[in-house]
């Protein structure tokens, strides 16, 4: 009931435009890495392909799709014998059953690695090559072969793949950079909603360490999500890179006792990067700042917020275990692309080894 709620009050708040969503209808289905898609709201891709025009046509929603596609969503019910009817909770039943399915192949390939690690993208990602931004798939096959130089293969990578929204593109046009504002907004909104699922995935592992990595939006995904979670026996790590979110939704979290204290934080910030600060990306000094259109101070340590989430967490007892690292080096650039180039992100891979 609480998620049908929160999906009325998504789609009340936000209204759809079909373009500003991004759907993976049309995705390799034998990829050889491990990935999960998700929806607008938070809804499992199933294992079969449909066109991406089609979902578009359907506010980028699976639910919407399974409804008016009765002939596609009949076979997984008869699949999960589950009955049809004029009610959406039937639907909500089959992303149930198709996520249980998922977790259970999951945790089946998952028996032979010591740690599992999910990599959560951020916010303005798109899927296919559009010839203008680096597409999220792009960008994991960065990651993967950054953490390929390490040579540990204890570690199963998922790629976690969720509706960010895209829009095109930061520069000096002021009313398109406002528009995007406000489509930050509406994908925090849909952060929240994956949040719900992958707070599954990590209550799935309890016999494994688990690491999380998530960059820019996909930082509010991953610590929603931890909030959500109720796995207290896992050693679980946490990177967070340029992250697009206050250091209060971690603080609230412990103090309100949804953060767990077997969670280690390691957050790369930068006090140039123009996105969190949300400046214009050629001079810098035009635009809203970290504050407005969704908090983003932590990635930028703007007022000190990241050095302040040290103090903040070092009250608790036993101490709550974080390292900062400084990344101003990189200038301006936002984009996952920056840390994947050299040994920038050594650390984080030190972090995870289960030897640390």
């Amino acid at each position: 009931m609480r998620l049908i709620i929160c999906l009325a009050f998504l789609w009340i708040v936000f209204p759809v435009f079909s373009q500003e969503q991004v759907v993976y209808g049309e995705r390799k289905l034998n990829s050889p890495h491990k990935a999960l898609h998700f929806d607008r709201n938070g809804f499992i891709y199933p294992d079969t392909l449909i066109p991406d025009t089609a979902l578009l046509a359907q506010e980028a929603a699976l639910l919407n799709y399974y409804k008016n596609y009765p002939s596609f969503s009949a076979v997984y019910l008869n699949q999960y014998k589950l009955i049809s009817a004029k009610k959406d909770s039937v639907y909500f039943q089959l992303n149930d059953s198709l996520f249980k399915n998922t977790i259970q192949e999951l945790q089946q390939a998952a028996k032979s690695y010591a740690a599992v690690q999910f990599n959560i993208h951020g916010f303005r990602k798109s899927f296919h090559n559009n010839g203008v931004d680096v597409p999220s798939t792009v960008e994991y096959e960065l990651l993967r072969k950054d953490r390929a130089r390490f040579g540990d293969t204890s570690i199963l990578m998922v790629d976690i793949y969720w509706d960010a929204t895209y829009g095109c593109c930061f520069g000096l046009d002021f009313k398109k950079n406002d528009s995007l504002f406000v489509l930050f907004e509406k994908a925090m909104a849909q952060a929240e909603m994956v949040s719900h699922p992958i707070a599954q995935l990590i209550d799935a592992f309890p016999e494994k360490s688990i690491h999380i990595l998530a960059h820019s939006l996909g930082t509010r995904v991953a610590v929603q999500s931890l909030n959500r979670s109720t796995n207290n026996s896992s050693d679980i790590r946490v990177g967070l890179i340029a992250a697009a979110i206050p250091r209060s939704l971690i603080v609230e979290g412990y103090q309100q006792n949804t953060l767990k204290r077997n969670i280690r934080w390691m957050i790369y910030y930068n006090e140039k990067d123009f996105a969190l600060l949300k400046k214009d990306n050629k001079i810098g000094l035009i635009g809203p700042g970290a504050y407005k259109h969704g908090v983003t101070t932590l990635g930028c340590n703007k007022n000190r917020d990241a050095k302040k989430l040290i103090i903040d967490l070092s009250q608790y007892s036993p101490r709550i275990q974080l390292q900062l690292i400084n990344m101003n080096h990189i200038g301006k650039c936002h984009s996952l692309r920056c840390y994947t180039n050299g040994v920038d992100l050594n650390p984080i891979w030190e972090f995870f080894s289960l030897n640390e």
